[in-house]
C-alpha cells in the first residue's frame, strides 16, 4: 500500500531534521550579541526525555544569566511541551527577546510560544544525530 498524506504519521513524512523548522531562523543568523551572552533576554529550549518520548522535562536557560526553568511533561507532545514553555516563560515575558530551540517534533508548536511571550525571534538548532552522551 502506498502512504498517502492521510495516511502518513507528519513526523514520518517529514524529512530528518525538518519535524518543525517552518516559520525559525536557523541559528547560524542568530544575532552576536546573543552568541556572545552580552544581554538578558536570550532563552535555549531542550527537552530531557525518559524512554521514547514516554515522559520527561523542558527547560529553558537564560543564556547570560544561566537561570534555569523546568517543567515534568507526563507525556512529551508539541502542544504539552508549548504549553509548559509559555506557562514557565510568561511571568518573564519582558525577559524574553529570543528563544533558540532544536527542530524536535516536541516543539513543533514553537510559534505559539513565541507569541504568547512576545519573543522577538526564535532559532533553530539542529537535532544531532547522536545523543549529547555519546559525543
Amino acid at each position: 500500500m502506498e502512504a498517502t498524506p492521510a495516511t502518513t504519521p507528519v513526523a514520518l513524512s517529514a524529512p530528518i531534521g525538518q519535524a518543525c523548522g517552518i516559520g525559525q531562523v536557523g541559528i547560524e543568523q542568530r544575532p552576536a550579541e546573543v552568541e556572545e551572552r552580552r544581554h538578558i533576554g536570550h532563552w535555549e529550549g531542550d527537552t530531557v526525555l525518559k524512554g521514547h518520548k514516554e515522559s520527561g522535562l523542558v527547560t529553558l536557560v537564560e543564556r547570560r544569566s544561566d537561570y534555569l526553568l523546568a517543567a515534568r511533561l507526563p507525556t512529551i507532545t508539541a502542544i504539552g511541551t508549548a504549553k509548559e514553555m509559555t506557562r514557565l516563560l510568561e511571568p518573564r515575558r519582558g525577559a524574553v527577546q529570543t528563544i533558540t530551540i532544536n527542530n524536535g517534533s516536541e516543539f513543533a508548536e514553537h510559534r505559539q510560544v513565541a507569541k504568547a511571550v512576545s519573543a522577538k525571534d526564535l532559532f533553530l538548532r539542529p537535532v544531532p544525530l547522536m545523543p549529547a552522551w555519546h559525543q
